[in-house]
């Protein structure tokens, strides 16, 4: 059986890569994500249609660090076939409340270059941090923090995200929207009830509450998977739902 025949698209997800320019672990393992990415896309009868790096591509803020992700992506992935869609960790790749943030986010744009945001419809919002991508006509939105302790959006990027969500699912209802940050959302997946305002943000909520599609989306693919777990050669005993950072 063509288990893509089940699904839309098929995405590689990713988090936390934390490239060192000294440390030739941090590259191998990142290769071999993506190779492993590859390969269980392949398994399922299916190729990828997208990634999404969900912040922590470097560790240290450098641009070399960039260039040296943006150099593995490259030996894997055509990245106008198979796009990137990223956003940036507090930290590691930039300090969301930085007021020069925005600099540096345009010298890791420069850095990536034109085919890695061939796939984005607002061009405006990148150099924000903030991404619209549109692949296989489904849409993805990327979100970049503009604080932590605790963790805050900016009102733009508020007003922003609400508008792009209404605007999408009234046009496309029956299609889901990706919606990708580095944070977690609060309350949503083991994890997410860390205090301290470091790892998880209410920030959000009342806007993608207006969409409990999300929720219903993530437990009808869990109760799918743990049905179909024979067939997809899984243990529906060792399934969890988890997410940090």
């Amino acid at each position: 059986m063509n288990q893509h025949s089940l699904f839309p698209c098929t995405f590689g997800i990713i988090s936390d890569i934390h490239i060192k320019e000294e440390d030739a672990d941090s590259s191998a393992n990142f290769r071999s994500a993506l190779l492993q990415l590859a390969a269980q896309a392949a398994q399922a009868g299916a190729s990828l249609d997208g990634v999404l790096a969900i912040g922590d591509l470097a560790n240290d803020m450098r641009p070399e660090q960039i260039r040296i992700f943006k150099s593995i992506y490259e030996e894997i992935f055509d990245p106008e076939k198979v796009p990137l869609i990223h956003c940036y960790g507090d930290d590691h790749d930039l300090v969301w409340s930085d007021p020069h943030a925005a600099d540096i986010i345009r010298e890791y744009t420069e850095i990536f270059g034109e085919s890695y945001y061939r796939y984005d419809i607002d061009s405006s919002a990148i150099f924000a941090g903030n991404r619209h991508a549109v692949i296989k006509g489904y849409h993805i939105l990327a979100l970049e923090p503009a604080g932590r302790r605790p963790i805050v959006y900016s009102d733009k990027t508020k007003k922003w995200l609400a508008e792009k969500l209404a605007a999408v699912t009234r046009s496309e209802p029956e299609k889901f929207v990706i919606v990708m940050t580095h944070p977690m959302i609060a309350n949503t997946v083991y994890g997410s009830e860390l205090g301290g305002g470091a790892w998880a943000t209410e920030e959000l909520t009342d806007i993608l509450s207006k969409y409990p599609q999300a929720v219903d989306e993530i437990y009808a693919a869990v109760k799918w998977v743990a049905e179909n777990d024979a067939e997809l050669d899984l243990d529906r005993r060792r399934m969890a739902l988890v997410g940090n950072s």
